[in-house]
């Protein structure tokens, strides 16, 4: 709007200007075509002539000021009614502008407390329904509940009169075991006393015959036991020679070894080696000596491996059995 008031104000401007331009031309002329008249005329006239020329002029800058005025008054007019209207009509747009805000600030504050009344109404039916559906659950499980205990109330009294029916046949099934137990008891009584007296007298049948065959035997039985104790005698005896020959032989074996030993010098004192040998029936050593607990050296070692080497064949007893009992296993030899 204010665009089209500055168009018209320019184009009222340049129409004035214009008018304005077009009087001071023609006054112009007037003056060029007063000054070219011919030089005949006598200068009284002349002279009239020019004054009446400048007495026009004064009066025609007089109407032109004054046409400029009312113009630029018509214009401050036409200006400040523009400024009025457009200042009304901005007061106009601003009133209907609040109205319109307020209106619609009233239409939402209205959308607003419809939104809440929906969401209270909403809210109290749905408390509505689940203090409805909480109340048909109480029920619901109230009958529950009273059918469960009806039925557990009937449950113990079946079992209480089933229990009763129980006890009472228990009670005859009982009786009636009792009875029979004191019968079949007197039975086992009568059935044990007969066989105790057919065993007693078996018993002394076999007594009578055991004494008959006791005086019968009695001679052999002494000259077994004789024949007995003498065989344990001579195994006695056979044990006690094995066992002096072993001692005797081991401390041969080990006296021949260390004989054959070189003791390596600088080494620490109370060394000790265990090896273990094996023996062919004449007394050779089989393989390599092995060493089953070391001294802790190697020379020490080496050299009590050496001298079993060096005393092989080792001595053992003449008799191949007791000679099996250092051929049989692996013997353990404690050096030094």
């Amino acid at each position: 709007m204010t665009r089209r008031f500055n168009r018209e104000l320019l184009l009222e401007n340049m129409v004035g200007l214009a008018m304005a331009a077009a009087v001071v031309i023609a006054i112009i002329l007037s003056a060029v075509w007063v000054s070219q008249r011919p030089t005949a005329v006598s200068d009284a006239p002349k002279a009239a002539k020019k004054q009446q020329t400048l007495k026009a002029s004064s009066i025609d800058e007089e109407k032109l000021e004054k046409l400029y005025q009312q113009k630029r008054d018509a214009i401050a007019a036409q200006k400040a009614a523009e400024a009025k209207r457009v200042a009304d009509e901005k007061a106009r747009l601003a009133a209907e502008k609040k109205r319109l805000l307020e209106l619609e600030q009233k239409k939402q504050q209205a959308i607003e407390d419809e939104r809440k009344r929906l969401a209270q109404e909403k809210a109290r039916l749905a408390e509505e329904k689940r203090q409805a559906e909480a109340a048909k659950k109480a029920k619901a499980e109230a009958a529950k509940k009273a059918k469960a205990e009806a039925a557990k109330k009937a449950k113990a009294e079946a079992a209480k009169k089933a229990k009763a029916e129980a006890a009472k046949k228990a009670k005859a099934e009982a009786a009636k075991k009792a009875k029979a137990e004191a019968a079949k008891k007197a039975k086992a009584e009568a059935a044990k006393k007969a066989k105790a007296e057919a065993a007693k007298r078996k018993e002394q049948e076999r007594i009578k015959a055991e004494l008959a065959a006791s005086l019968a035997n009695d001679i052999s039985q002494r000259e077994a036991a004789e024949a007995e104790a003498a065989e344990k005698a001579r195994i006695a005896a056979e044990e006690a020679a094995k066992s002096k020959a072993i001692q005797q032989y081991s401390a041969a074996i080990k006296e021949k070894i260390n004989s054959r030993w070189r003791s390596p010098a600088q080494l620490p004192a109370n060394l000790t080696v265990v090896l273990g040998i094996r023996l062919a029936s004449n007394g050779q050593v089989k393989g390599n000596p092995r060493v089953l607990h070391s001294s802790g050296y190697r020379v020490f070692d080496n050299s009590a491996i050496e001298a079993v080497k060096r005393a092989s064949p080792l001595p053992l007893p003449d008799k191949a059995e007791w000679a099996n009992e250092f051929t049989k296993e692996e013997l353990k030899l404690n050096f030094p």
